[in-house]
């Protein structure tokens, strides 16, 4: 029998499904109120997976403990992917505990990030040995995001030279990989490469790129214009920590007012560099 989708007197489609469908539809053109009002039409009448996107809207919204329940009903209902939810909502509400217990739970049903969600925690705690081992667990189930987590990890805290194939296989999933990985390529002589890597990124807009790239271009390249280009772009998009190098362009290339200005600008941000920078006029 094939059961005909209706709608209401509102016009809403009454089946759970095609609510969902038409809360998806109205969250991906950021009607996220609408699209609340839906999945909460369709969680009422029994769907998971409702409760999972009732979840991921409200944690849009910034609306973390309501998120936190919903991902609970569905974690509780069997929904896959919800515990993992549940742990990045509790832990944005501060309970560590209990998103340490979510997260185990999530890569117990075979879900990677819970596993990444847990090491992150483990290593927060001091428990660096058995943070390190779910990743590398992680990454022997597979998951090129985990290996990119675990090889950013490796370099940043040990130099390890096994981190490279790691960071390369979480390029495309996990953006801090760019700049470790153009990092070691440039300690080996191969600063081609590591441009290239950084070019992606930066073509990605993933700010993380923008800084290591200015100061490639800058040190490297000689080429002060692109690095100021570089180092504009990566301010524009949040990262603050481009202020101060640029500054530090712009004085050396005889702009000596505008850097100052951006210099006092970062110390005012409370750029401790910034400040020792000041400190040495």
């Amino acid at each position: 029998m094939t059961q005909s989708t209706s709608t209401s007197e509102c016009g809403d489609p009454v089946e759970p499904g095609a609510l969902v469908r038409a809360g998806c539809a109205a969250a991906d053109r950021g009607h996220l109120r609408e699209a609340l009002r839906l999945f909460g039409a369709a969680a009422l009448a029994g769907d998971a997976s409702a409760q999972l996107n009732l979840g991921n809207t409200y944690m849009q919204l910034g609306r973390r403990s309501e998120a936190a329940e919903a991902f609970g009903a569905a974690l509780a209902a069997g929904e896959p992917g919800a515990a993992y939810c549940l742990g990045r909502a509790l832990e944005d509400l501060g309970d560590v505990d209990a998103a340490l217990e979510a997260y185990r739970q999530a890569w117990a049903e075979g879900d990677a990030k819970g596993a990444i969600g847990a090491s992150w925690i483990l290593s927060d705690r001091g428990h660096r040995i058995e943070s390190f081992e779910l990743l590398r667990a992680a990454v022997g189930q597979g998951s090129d995001l985990a290996a990119g987590v675990l090889g950013v990890r490796l370099w940043e805290e040990e130099r390890a030279r096994e981190a490279e194939g790691l960071l390369s296989r979480g390029l495309t999933l996990y953006p801090p990989t760019r700049p470790p990985l153009a990092e070691m390529y440039l300690e080996q002589g191969r600063a081609a490469e590591a441009l290239a890597v950084l070019r992606d990124g930066t073509q990605a807009l993933e700010v993380e790129c923008f800084l290591p790239m200015g100061n490639l271009l800058y040190e490297v390249a000689d080429n002060s214009e692109a690095a100021e280009a570089a180092y504009r772009m990566g301010l524009s998009l949040g990262d603050a920590n481009c202020r101060l190098n640029l500054a530090l362009l712009l004085r050396a290339t005889d702009r000596e007012e505008e850097g100052m200005a951006l210099l006092v600008a970062a110390v005012e941000a409370g750029d401790e560099l910034a400040r020792k920078h000041m400190d040495l006029e």
